[in-house]
């Protein structure tokens, strides 16, 4: 089976993407347990981002990158789109997962549901520490605080989608080792 088709991409990002968040937490919890205070929070999320950004931007540019001479030997139809629309599928879980802290802030959903999406969103933590602190409830927190909270769900399928646009169009990588142009 071609790992670099569609289904099998999109799951490879569920799979990586609870493995990014799972190594988000625990180095955040780790820079927090040795930085306490906001200074903590804040270093803590500077790797938590990297890891969300520059992995899967890895990987999608890789994808990309092989893809550009299928399509140039029309072994397959270009589509620009394929890295965006196969991480935010893959990825889906964490946005509706995003989706529930709106609805929740709308009342929707139980204000118990916030120490579950802090989990979920793990990459993040620190920063929704810092949107939403945890002595404040659904309603004493402002709206725009909750919408920027959800919109960080983004980050991961948008880096994945700029990713593999670049490696189609053979764009060098600011990451990682030089491609060759006939790999």
């Amino acid at each position: 089976m071609n790992k670099d088709a569609f289904w099998p991409l999109t799951g490879g990002t569920l799979l990586r993407g609870v493995l990014y968040h799972a190594m988000c937490l625990l180095v955040t919890l780790g820079v927090m347990a040795v930085i306490p205070g906001k200074w903590g929070a804040f270093a803590a999320q500077i790797p938590a981002l990297l890891l969300v950004t520059v992995l899967p931007y890895r990987t999608f540019y890789q994808v990309g990158f092989r893809d550009c001479n299928k399509v140039r030997y029309e072994q397959i139809r270009r589509d620009t789109f394929k890295g965006l629309k196969a991480a935010a599928l893959g990825y889906l879980p964490f946005l509706l997962a995003s989706v529930g802290i709106v609805l929740a802030r709308l009342g929707v959903l139980p204000e118990e549901y916030l120490p579950y999406y802090r989990l979920i969103n793990a990459p993040f933590l620190a920063l929704m520490q810092s949107l939403i602190p945890t002595g404040l409830t659904f309603a004493e927190v402002p709206v725009a605080q909750v919408a920027l909270t959800a919109a960080t769900s983004l980050i991961l399928p948008l880096a994945a989608g700029l990713g593999y646009r670049l490696g189609l169009d053979r764009i060098p990588s600011p990451f990682g080792k030089k491609q060759q142009v006939g790999e």
